[in-house]
């Protein structure tokens, strides 16, 4: 259970901020949660002041959902039961007149049972040594068992003739009696205006209030025990067999650790009750779940069901093993670069250097660093499938390597970037689909391939393992059929990560492979790929703007791939036509290139008609960007002489 251990460490090192609403990475609210609290999805603010007196009633913005709320062990993990939280809760809890307001024949079960409970808890919490201020104003309010009525007031429920509350109606895709609610306690108060939410300070609100969280904590360590051994830290304390869900995201009702699992399988046989399997006692469970969850929101990856998170132990930060180049940290000088030049094109050379830059500013942690993958194995059960320790060192030069040898120039927002392809992108261009809105998409019996390729790919990330032989094969696969794809940039980038591939298959093998044109690479396959790009750019030039046509190389490409001698001559002989329609000095220029690339063939080679390897398609590339970077280049001087 080390694993646990590592992270009651990273909680206890990061305690100060626990309960600290901080902005995650995309703008959502981010929380390290404090023991003896999770986090529930709030439709319902009440504004009530220090002497327990409605205010007022406020839906919670959609942004704002997100609720610290204090819990027991009970609570915490309530599926099977009825164990009320200790301050706020669903409405059929904390509402005394909810079923006053309950429509006729809708009554659940356990509903008469939940207001009871609640109320006694809360009265031995406002009553107790560790009391706290909101509290006891809650209790206050609570006792009056008015809240339905005040909110139908309010116009926040809404009720049907008889007075009942209104099946339909919904608040945030919640119906009205399953509606969470939350509190507000303020002070000195002028208007209900005043007391809005958005105007007032964070300590009137009790999913904010420090104080009352710390309150909340001692009253409920005051309550436990030390009965039993902990296998985790080897001291007594009250053990736990309920454990925390939402650990990937907030709607995950898996469990790391189940005591179900002394009722079935291996587990039953080699021991006879749950007591004999683990042993952790409470406060070590929610420290480790919590820190778990902060993290993976913090830092985390989900792919699909897949969830993969790394930390290191002084929390120091670190790049990412997916790095994406293109927005990592630059040296002055890659600035200075991409500063001076970011309205021109750039070289390979000039791309690749600024990777490089990029690469060698990477920091590497002072500590090792703990990488832990999660995956469902059933509806309720999330098992570990990965969990490594990899030294600091040794992980960014494996970052550096992946980068580098699968790296490969990709256009965005109008700017040539290397960098290597991310995992999702490398999913959707190798079983991707073009969807409605014309991406690349992860559709049907697909859906969830991104999950097994980060499983494959992970070790070539983080170890240097080589690339994956199937997933060369369907990238070149893929990218030899342009006529798919209805949105050229979706071919480009099937094109680019092929290309990418192409590249990390023979550096692993040992052999060099340049970024730019190669003029005197004589590899059969490589001489092909850029006589198609030629024939490709040719014919492209005599279209005039807009033209919607696809040329002959783009669609004799995936026959060109298997038979290339007998599909040029195809190629060749229609391109020719085009060739005419150009400027002499132009035309002149082709037929020469043509000549030098069938001159490089070795004897024998031009005429064979097996089929090409992949890399046909890095000489089909280089040549399409050596066409493109001359352009590039003449019209810079064009417009110099003016």
């Amino acid at each position: 259970m080390s694993w646990i251990r590592d992270l009651c460490d990273v909680y206890d090192r990061n305690e100060k901020i626990a309960g600290v609403y901080t902005e995650g990475r995309y703008g959502e609210p981010l929380i390290l949660v404090p023991i003896y609290h999770s986090t529930m999805a709030a439709h319902v603010t009440i504004t009530i002041d220090d002497k327990g007196n409605f205010i007022r009633a406020d839906k919670v913005p959609k942004n704002q959902k997100m609720t610290l709320v204090p819990v027991t062990e009970k609570s915490a993990t309530r599926s099977n039961n009825i164990a009320p939280m200790p301050l706020c809760d669903y409405l059929r809890y904390v509402a005394g007149d909810f079923l006053s307001f309950v429509p006729v024949g809708s009554l659940k079960g356990n509903d008469s049972e939940c207001f009871p409970l609640y109320l006694n808890q809360l009265k031995a919490s406002a009553e107790s040594e560790y009391s706290h201020p909101k509290v006891r104003a809650v209790y206050a309010y609570i006792e009056k068992a008015c809240m339905t009525a005040d909110l139908i007031e309010a116009g926040i429920l809404k009720t049907t003739e008889d007075g009942r509350l209104d099946d339909k109606e919904k608040i945030e895709g919640a119906l009205q009696r399953d509606i969470f609610v939350r509190f507000q306690v303020v002070e000195d108060i002028v208007s209900p205006d005043d007391a809005a939410p958005e105007n007032r300070p964070d300590e009137d609100k009790c999913w904010m209030d420090r104080s009352l969280q710390e309150a909340h904590i001692a009253y409920e360590q005051a309550g436990q025990e030390d009965t039993e051994i902990s296998y985790v830290s080897g001291e007594t304390g009250q053990i736990t067999y309920l454990h925390p869900k939402k650990i990937r995201t907030e709607g995950d009702g898996t469990k790391l650790i189940s005591a179900n699992l002394a009722h079935g399988g291996d587990l039953k046989r080699r021991f006879g009750d749950k007591e004999l399997n683990f042993a952790v006692t409470y406060e070590e469970s929610q420290k480790a779940h919590n820190a778990l969850k902060w993290l993976i929101r913090r830092q985390g990856k989900n792919f699909g069901s897949l969830c993969i998170v790394a930390w290191n132990k002084n929390m120091e930060d670190f790049p990412d093993w997916e790095l994406p180049l293109g927005s990592g940290k630059k040296d002055e000088k890659a600035k200075e670069v991409s500063e001076k030049d970011q309205e021109k094109s750039f070289t390979t050379g000039d791309l690749i250097l600024r990777a490089m830059m990029g690469l060698e500013e990477l920091h590497i942690p002072s500590s090792e660093i703990r990488l832990m993958a999660f995956d469902s194995v059933s509806d309720g059960r999330l098992a570990i499938i990965n969990d490594e320790h990899i030294d600091g060192g040794r992980y960014i030069e494996h970052i550096k390597k992946w980068q580098m040898d699968a790296g490969w120039i990709f256009f965005e927002n109008g700017e040539s970037i290397y960098r290597a392809p991310s995992i999702r992108e490398i999913a959707r261009a190798l079983y991707g689909e073009e969807s409605s809105k014309g991406y690349l998409e992860l559709l049907g019996g697909n859906v969830g391939q991104d999950k097994e390729v980060c499983r494959k790919l992970l070790p070539c990330i983080l170890y240097g393992v080589p690339l994956p032989a199937d997933y060369l094969r369907l990238a070149v696969n893929r990218a030899s059929t342009p006529l798919k794809y209805k949105k050229q940039w979706n071919w480009r980038q099937t094109l680019n990560l092929a290309c990418a591939f192409v590249k990390k298959y023979y550096l692993d093998k040992g052999e060099s492979i340049d970024m730019a044109l190669d003029s005197e690479r004589d590899d059969r396959s490589y001489l092909y790929g850029r006589l198609l790009a030629v024939a490709d750019c040719m014919e492209f030039r005599t279209f005039d703007s807009g033209d919607p046509r696809e040329t002959n190389a783009k669609r004799y490409m995936t026959e060109f791939s298997h038979h290339p001698f007998r599909t040029w001559r195809i190629i060749e002989e229609r391109a020719r036509i085009y060739l005419r329609k150009l400027n002499i000095p132009e035309r002149i220029q082709y037929e020469k290139l043509l000549q030098e690339i069938c001159a490089k063939f070795k004897a024998g080679e031009f005429e064979k008609n097996t089929p090409l390897d992949g890399l046909y398609l890095l000489g089909y590339n280089h040549q399409m960007y050596e066409f493109y970077n001359r352009k590039k280049t003449e019209k810079e001087e064009e417009t110099d002489n003016e």
